[in-house]
């Protein structure tokens, strides 16, 4: 009974995986000036599903290879192509730019091993949807580790794309506990990053009297403009 409990577990396992295996689909792709504060070297892009459903990636120029910066900035409208590579998977991309704009379509093409090594560090497998977000976010194996690591397990694809957007990395989560802030809830994570609160913030509200200070407070001050001294 054990044994042929086991042998469905490692079925579905292997279904589930293969279903992953060589995928590849088209979707369409927009790129164009990120809005970031710090938009220096990015750019703003966004894959377009057939669905309808979208989502929109701020990277660095540099991710998306082979893209000519001139093509990129003519007034004229020109065609393009570029490569964009994740642990999630590829996206090879070809189409139109203008004015520091473009759309066009791309290849995407999943990386079979990626949905087992997700679960290797207690992460659901991804839909072939999220798969493509994951990518387009750039999504990495080494924060899905580093993150299991540290005690967040269970953490779903959703959640992965949420942290890389906010800019929540495991080695902010190391300096929050360095500073007496254990196993943080990650939506408390997600709102400190929203809110502008570095660990030297934190470190500072501490010096200024409160050891002991919460979190919650600590946003609390931040939102309010309190310095510190």
């Amino acid at each position: 009974m054990i044994m042929r409990n086991a042998l469905a577990a490692a079925a579905a396992l292997f279904f589930t995986f293969a279903a992953h295996a060589a995928t590849q689909q088209q979707v369409g792709f927009t790129i164009g000036p990120s809005g970031s504060l710090d938009a220096r070297g990015t750019i703003e892009f966004r894959v377009q599903f057939a669905n309808g459903a979208g989502t929109g990636a701020i990277r660095q120029l540099t991710d998306l290879q082979g893209l000519d910066a001139a093509a990129l900035s003519s007034p004229q409208s020109t065609p393009v192509r570029f490569r964009i590579d994740a642990d999630a998977g590829s996206f090879d991309c070809t189409g139109h730019a203008q004015q520091q704009r473009g759309n066009g379509t791309c290849t995407f093409t999943a990386a079979s091993e990626f949905p087992a090594r997700l679960a290797a560090v207690n992460v659901a497998p991804p839909t072939n949807e999220e798969q493509v977000r994951m990518a387009a976010h750039g999504v990495t194996l080494a924060d899905a580790a580093a993150l299991n690591a540290l005690g967040y397990r269970g953490l779903t694809a959703r959640r992965l794309i949420d942290l890389r957007i906010f800019h929540v990395t495991p080695g902010y989560i190391r300096e929050l506990a360095a500073l007496g802030y254990e196993r943080v809830p990650l939506d408390t994570v997600v709102d400190l990053h929203i809110f502008g609160v570095t660990t030297d913030y934190v470190r500072a509200v501490q010096a200024a009297g409160d050891r002991n200070v919460s979190l919650a407070r600590v946003i609390d001050l931040r939102r309010s403009a309190y310095k510190p001294h």
